[in-house]
């Protein structure tokens, strides 16, 4: 969170990605996915994917994005860094980001959970949930990433190396109950791209507000009385 801090401060507006990957989720990747490779020689437990923009055309963004990463590496906040030279260099770097989760199939089971957290909160949960599901789970492979810049996390976990699948996935209710408490105890959602759905309808009525419950099911009843809406999907509605 430090360099994203000192990003932010070193290249203002310009920055609009800044995305955690895991080093498991690399090797993921990099192994069973077309046309990914492992950018780096170097092996580290945790890279950051970013890019900067700007709504000048003209402006070199080369040389902010140079200074930001060598005073960022004399502090040391960054070990190493690849930077695209081209537009098919960026393209493949972030082919890496956007396969991780299709990757991950090929390891197995994953338990997998759409949140949002206050950025500052962000590196005591990965190492709290880690820890948590270490214990629960002996040898589950975490699997987390996501866009840090809004506090997006997609905390996934893939079940241990030559585990039973089956047996792994029935452990979905219990793992994503911690992990979803821990989300809420350290002031986070949930929900954070993708919604409430079907899956999530008992975890909203544990987590939110029963007053905010009660209005959302007024609205739905003056605006959908027969229930024809969706239903099913985000609020149980009592009678229907």
């Amino acid at each position: 969170m430090a360099l994203l801090a000192h990003m932010q401060m070193a290249s203002g507006d310009r920055l609009i990605a800044f995305e955690l990957i895991p080093r498991f989720g690399l090797e993921l990747v990099s192994c069973h996915m077309p046309r990914c490779r492992d950018p780096m020689e170097t092996a580290y437990p945790w890279y950051v994917l970013m890019e900067l923009a700007s709504s000048n055309q003209a402006e070199e963004l080369d040389p902010v994005l140079e200074r930001a990463l060598a005073s960022a590496h004399e502090k040391g906040m960054v070990q190493d860094a690849v930077v695209a030279a081209s537009e098919e260099q960026a393209e493949g770097l972030w082919r890496l980001r956007h396969s991780l989760s299709e990757a991950q199939k090929y390891a197995g089971g994953s338990i997998k959970h759409d949140l949002s957290l206050p950025q500052s909160r962000i590196p005591q949960f990965i190492q709290q949930v880690t820890e948590q599901l270490a214990h629960r789970v002996p040898g589950i492979r975490p699997c987390i990433f996501g866009h840090l810049g809004d506090g997006n996390l997609h905390a996934n976990f893939t079940q241990p190396e030559g585990a039973d699948k089956a047996a792994f996935l029935d452990c979905w209710a219990d793992i994503s109950r911690m992990v979803h408490d821990l989300t809420v105890e350290m002031g986070g959602s949930i929900s954070a791209e993708h919604g409430i759905g079907r899956m999530k309808v008992g975890d909203l009525e544990r987590y939110k507000d029963p007053a905010a419950l009660a209005a959302m099911r007024r609205i739905k009843t003056a605006l959908d009385p027969n229930n024809i809406l969706n239903p099913g999907r985000i609020l149980a509605m009592p009678g229907h």
